[in-house]
Parts: structure tokens; sequence; C-alpha cells
């Protein structure tokens, strides 16, 4: 048997219809079991014999199989669907929970006769499953709306607005409404800014709100922030400007991979190759780079200096500083002739790691963009990143560790993911050198977890291998193995490949026949 009491209060597989009873039944199911004396001053209040009135009432339900009572107290083991909503609600089971939610509680109930006390239990019950309702529905929304799916979190919010039985919803939720109404351009956002409005709470239009939030990326962009981008940009319909500021906010977090597959949705458009010459060379794939770097360079000044870096990385990845820093050189020319600051100091930096490859002196190189990046947490980050690694191959390890913790700490607090797993990579290769083991692999844990963060399949193969190697062990190695043949890096795998056969040859694992 079932009781509903979810838009209508009925019991199944038995021919019983009074109300007072079942509603009895209802509230033992919900409640649990309760002193006979509490249940008949509850539901019979002004009987003449309220313990009377419930002793007949029982007999009938114990007839029927419902209930179950002694002379002390009463209770139920029939289930019942408030009991099955409240349990889906805490499973996040939301989509079951909808389909169970037919109406409001005892909605079809006449509760003509109730007591003050038993009446304000049903009214507070429905009142506390329908906000239930309604809260699991926001949440629900807001996933969706994190995932990227407007349309559909706007659906969830409408559900959420009104759901039968729930009191009028609370400023702080109308807000949460509009803004996932508005972002899945819903027209039930301009009634829900009405509503707010009577709180003294003006809420933005889809143009403002757009104009604001677009606003706010962009200064975001040019501070080093870019989780600070995606988080205002996340309730925005997709068009061309939003997708493209979301790409160069994961670009600049280092989610390379996810900001290829955004930058993919983009229509065609030259003013766009330069971001995509970046793309191709942070994801490895440098003939890709060049050729769309080479084609930016007839595109207007952001895509010419875009072009500019990524020719510069690829000069000075080959070996060919000269050129590199000429490359680099040109691009921050531009740079500085543009709004974006964060890149500016971006391409700054390339140039004074260039500029002491070239011979210069370290202090020197790097004091200006030091200076310029300190209000810019993740440009800040990458600049120590590149200080320590010039101090390194100087030799000045002390100082490297410095730069490169200070690197790793201000990287990981804001999730600049790239930056954060170089500085803890290079933190735990010197650690290791200097036979630090316990510092060396908790640098290089915390490597690997941003690689994977990032999705850096390449990075996450170098860290797994220096794990490898400070362990002694080929299991780290045969996992790089597996994840550079995964995503298609043969090479790479080949080389690693050899080593590790060399690996099990010296510790005698393997004979050579």
């Amino acid at each position: 048997m079932h009781l509903r009491t979810l838009g209508k209060l009925q019991i199944t597989g038995v021919k019983f219809h009074r109300e007072k009873p079942l509603l009895l039944v209802a509230y033992l199911a919900i409640e649990g079991k309760k002193p006979r004396r509490h249940l008949a001053e509850l539901f019979w209040p002004e009987a003449s014999d309220p313990m009377n009135s419930l002793a007949v009432a029982l007999t009938k339900l114990r007839k029927l199989g419902v209930i179950y009572a002694n002379e002390h107290e009463a209770g139920t083991e029939v289930q019942c669907d408030a009991q099955e909503l409240l349990r889906f609600l805490s499973q996040h089971d939301f989509a079951a929970a909808r389909a169970l939610y037919q109406g409001a509680f005892m909605d079809g109930a006449t509760l003509t006769d109730l007591g003050e006390e038993l009446e304000e239990w049903v009214f507070s019950t429905r009142e506390r499953l329908a906000v239930a309702i309604r809260s699991a529905f926001l949440e629900c929304a807001e996933q969706e709306s994190s995932r990227g799916n407007l349309k559909e979190a706007a659906k969830w919010a409408e559900m959420a607005y009104k759901p039968v039985g729930a009191p009028p919803a609370e400023v702080q939720d109308l807000m949460r409404l509009h803004r996932l109404l508005l972002g899945g351009q819903n027209p039930l956002a301009a009634k829900v800014a009405e509503e707010a409005s009577d709180y003294g709470v003006q809420l933005q239009t889809v143009g403002s709100m757009r104009e604001t939030s677009v606003q706010q990326a962009i200064g975001f962009l040019e501070q080093g922030l870019p989780q600070k981008v995606l988080e205002v940009l996340k309730d925005l319909p997709a068009d061309e400007e939003i997708t493209l500021l979301r790409t160069k906010a994961l670009e600049r977090s280092g989610n390379y991979r996810e900001a290829m597959r955004m930058f993919n949705t983009l229509p065609d458009n030259p003013e766009h190759l330069g971001l995509k010459s970046s793309l191709f060379w942070r994801l490895g794939q440098p003939e890709k780079a060049r050729n769309a770097a080479e084609e930016a360079l007839m595109s207007g000044s952001e895509a010419r200096a875009e072009g500019l870096n990524t020719l510069g990385h690829l000069a000075s990845s080959s070996g060919d500083y000269e050129t590199a820093e000429k490359y680099f050189r040109r691009s921050s020319a531009l740079w500085s002739t543009l709004p974006d600051r964060d890149r500016s100091i971006g391409v700054m930096s390339n140039l004074a790691v260039t500029q002491v490859l070239l011979g210069q002196d370290i202090n020197q190189s790097f004091a200006e963009v030091l200076a310029v990046a300190e209000g810019n947490a993740r440009q800040y980050a990458r600049v120590l990143l590149n200080f320590g690694w010039v101090k390194e191959k100087a030799g000045l390890l002390d100082e490297a560790l410095q730069s490169f913790q200070q690197s790793a700490d201000l990287a990981s607090e804001i999730q600049s993911l790239d930056t954060a797993l170089r500085a803890w990579n290079n933190l735990g290769k010197i650690y290791h050198e200097q036979g630090n083991k316990t510092q060396a692999k908790l640098a290089y844990d915390n490597a690997l977890r941003f690689a994977r963060k990032a999705g850096e399949v390449l990075s996450a193969a170098f860290v797994l291998a220096n794990i490898s190697e400070l362990e002694d062990s080929p299991v780290a190695l045969e996992e790089a193995i597996l994840l550079l043949e995964q995503a298609g890096h043969t090479e790479w795998a080949n080389d690693y490949r050899d080593t590790l056969k060399a690996f099990m040859e010296r510790s005698g694992a393997i004979n050579e026949n």
C-alpha cells in the first residue's frame, strides 16, 4: 500500500476515502509513531471523548492493515509520497522529485474540521515541502547554468518560481531566479524583476546585464584574473563576443584543451588567428601554430601582436634567441598600444627571458617586468616562474627555489593552472637534485594535480617521468607512456618506452635474448 498526499489524499490498494483517518496515517508516516493521547488531543481536540474518537479511527485503520497500535502508541509502516519526495531531494534526484510532486501537500483535501494545531501542521508541512522543491529546482538550474546549458537552466528556474503550495519567494531567491531566467532569455525574468522591485531591489534587463558583465570580463582579463571572467559570463547566452572572452579566459588560466574546444565553435574570423596560434603552440602543435601566426600578421593589431608572440616562442624553442628577441620586442611594442595589460606583461616577460639567454644580466633584464606585473596576479606568478628558471640556469639554486615557491603559491591560489604545474615541477626537480625526496615528491604531486586539471597530457607525462626517477620505480613511467599513447604522442611514448626498457634492464627485471 502507498499513501498519496501530494495533490490528492488517497491510499492505494484499499477502498477508503475518509479524510481525517487518512490524514492520521499521513501524520504518522511523516512524523513517526506517537503516543495515543497526543494523537487524540491533536486530531479531536473538541470531542467529548478524544481518546474514544481515536480508538474508533484506529480500529478501522487496523482492519485495513495500514496502521499498528497498542494501548500506549500508534504508528504506520505505509510508505508516503511526502517521505519519498524528501528522500529524492536528499539524493539530488531532482527529476524523480519533479515527477512525484503532482501538487501541494493535502491540496485535494477539504480539511474542514481540523483543530488549530493540526491545521498549522498541515500548512507548515505543505510549505516546507514546497520550499524544499523550490530550493532543489534552483540548485538544479544553477548546475545546468554552470555547464553552459542556459535554456535548460531557465526551465528549471521557471519551475522553481512558484511551485504549488510555496509562499512568495524571498528576495534572495528572486535574485537567483532572475539571473537564471535572464541567462536563458526566459520572459518570466521581467515578472521576477517586478516582484524584486517591491523589495526595493532593481534587477537588470538583458541588455544592461550583458553590457555590465562584458565590461567586467574585459577588466578581469586585463587584470590577469581569468577565473573571474568565467564567473561573470557563466549565465550569459553564448554569442561570438561572449564565446571569444570565455576562450581567452580558458587559455589564460591554462585550460588549453577546453579553450581550443570553445574556440572551434567561433565563426571564422581573421582577427582570431593570433589566439588560434597561441592555442596551437600551447597544445604542442608547432607547425599549425606557425601557420596561424603567419596568417595573423595580415590581420589587426591584436591578432598581429599575438602572432608575433607565438613566432617568438617558436624561434626560442629552436634555440634562435636573436630572432625570438626581435619577435618578442615587436609584439611587446604592439601590445603596449592596446588596452590588454595582461598580455603586454606576458610578452615583456618572454622578452626578459630571451635577453638573459642572449647573455644580458638577469636582474637588469627582469627589473621592468617585475615592477609592471606586481598588480597582475596571473602575470606576476608567470614572471616569477621565468625569473626562477633563468636563475636555475645560472646556478643560483637558492634564489631559484624562492622564486619558484612564490610562483607556485600564487598560481595555485588563483588557479592559474599552467603556471602552477610548471612552478611545482621546477621546485620538484631542484629538490630532487638536492636529494630532498620528501619535498620533491610533494612538489611533483602538486604539479601532476594541476597538469591533469589543465588537461596537459605532455606535462603530466613529464611529471610522471620525474616521479619515476625520484622513486626509482617503473610504475609512474608506465603510466606516462599510457597517457602519451592515448593522446597520440607516439614519439614521446617511444622515447619513454626506451627509457623504461633501459630501467628494467638495469634493475635486472628483463633479460635480452
